[in-house]
C-alpha cells in the first residue's frame, strides 16, 4: 500500500526528481501535466524554507523589502512572484507553498522566468551566502505532441 499520491505514468519525471517530490507538489505535477499541450507548457513553483526566504529577503538585490518575520516575508515573496508573473496562477493559495500556471504559450514561460523573477545580483548574493541560500524550485512541464508529459527542474532561478 502506497500512501500519499502517485505520479500519473503519462508524467516522465527527469531522474534528478525521483524521490525529491513532496506530494503536494506531485498532485500539482499530475494537474498540470495533464493539460501541457506542444508548446504550450505549465510551470510549478515551489517555495523553500520560510526561514531562507526571510534571509533572502534581507540580501542586496532582493525585489522586495524583507517582512517583519518569516511568515510576513514568504507571503511577499509569494505575492511578489504572483503579481510580476504576467499570467494569474492556475493554482494559487496564500500560504501554501507551490502555485502552478498551465497551457501558457512559451513566450509567457520564458517571460516570467527570465524577465519577471530573475535577479542576477540578488541570485549571487543567495549562492555566496553561507549556507547558499534555495528558495524555491521551478519545474517546467513540457510536451512535444507524445503521450507523455516530460517535467524538469529549471536551472536555480532563486
Amino acid at each position: 500500500k502506497m500512501d500519499g499520491p502517485v505520479l500519473n505514468p503519462n508524467n516522465w519525471l527527469a531522474p534528478s526528481l525521483a524521490g525529491s517530490l513532496n506530494a503536494e507538489v506531485i498532485d500539482i505535477v499530475n494537474e498540470v501535466g495533464g493539460s501541457v499541450k506542444p508548446y504550450f507548457p505549465g510551470l510549478i513553483l515551489q517555495l523553500g524554507k520560510k526561514v531562507d526566504i526571510h534571509r533572502a529577503l534581507s540580501l542586496k538585490g532582493s525585489p522586495i523589502p524583507q517582512g517583519d518575520d518569516e511568515h510576513d516575508s514568504t507571503r511577499a515573496f509569494q505575492c511578489w512572484l504572483t503579481s510580476t508573473a504576467g499570467v494569474a496562477p492556475t493554482r494559487f493559495v496564500p500560504g501554501v507553498a507551490t502555485t502552478s500556471w498551465k497551457l501558457l504559450d512559451s513566450q509567457q514561460a520564458d517571460d516570467m522566468l527570465w524577465r519577471s523573477w530573475h535577479r542576477v545580483a540578488w541570485n549571487v548574493n543567495m549562492k555566496n551566502f553561507t549556507p547558499p541560500l534555495h528558495i524555491a524550485r521551478v519545474f517546467k512541464a513540457t510536451t512535444e505532441g507524445e503521450d507523455k508529459t516530460q517535467i524538469y527542474e529549471l536551472p536555480v532561478f532563486f
